[in-house]
């Protein structure tokens, strides 16, 4: 890997956790998004248990007594985003409002919190009619957030800044939910 390429993936990294580090989706050294949070666990009971029944996994597989993962299909909610920032809903992308988020999602507990990591994030086709897509079809993150250069494109950072709408969408599906059944 020639110098300038090393600068610029440095460069990036280091430009894209100032930028997004209040977030939780990062742009790791390797060129590949990550989303990872750490969250406080309330619960009193088995948290493992509380988890695996409340978190939206597909294919969970336990991995200790401390970790699972699964595979993740999320509905980001650009609607309310484009609400949020004083546009109309219909004036969204069609790249963004046509594509679910998908990835693999690892969740460790210790000491009662809990670490959720998404790796592998694609978005996954949802619309019908489309001449050029299939529904189904998938196209890897960085394919579609990051220019050739590796620079994210202008459009996932202006508002609204789809990076943090796919940040809040991971962070509310992964946060355990309390019960309000009374016995």
């Amino acid at each position: 890997m020639n110098m300038n390429r090393i600068k610029i993936l440095l460069f990036l990294f280091c430009a894209t956790t100032t930028i997004y580090g209040q977030d939780h989706l990062t742009l790791q050294e390797n060129g590949l998004f990550q989303w990872q949070k750490v969250y406080e666990a309330n619960s009193t009971n088995d948290l493992m248990s509380d988890l695996m029944t409340s978190v939206v996994l597909n294919n969970i597989i336990v991995i200790d007594e401390n970790s699972f993962k699964g595979e993740l299909l999320a509905a980001p909610n650009w609607r309310q985003a484009m609400i949020d920032a004083g546009k109309r809903p219909m004036n969204t992308p069609i790249g963004i409002r046509s594509y679910d988020l998908k990835g693999t999602a690892l969740v460790e507990i210790k000491d009662g919190r809990y670490r959720v990591t998404v790796q592998e994030l694609k978005f996954v086709y949802k619309e019908v009619g489309n001449s050029y897509e299939k529904k189904g079809n998938e196209t890897p993150f960085e394919d579609s957030v990051l220019k050739a250069n590796g620079t994210i494109r202008p459009w996932y950072t202006k508002e609204p800044n789809w990076l943090e709408v796919y940040d809040e969408t991971l962070s509310t599906l992964f946060l355990l939910k309390e019960s309000t059944e009374e016995w």
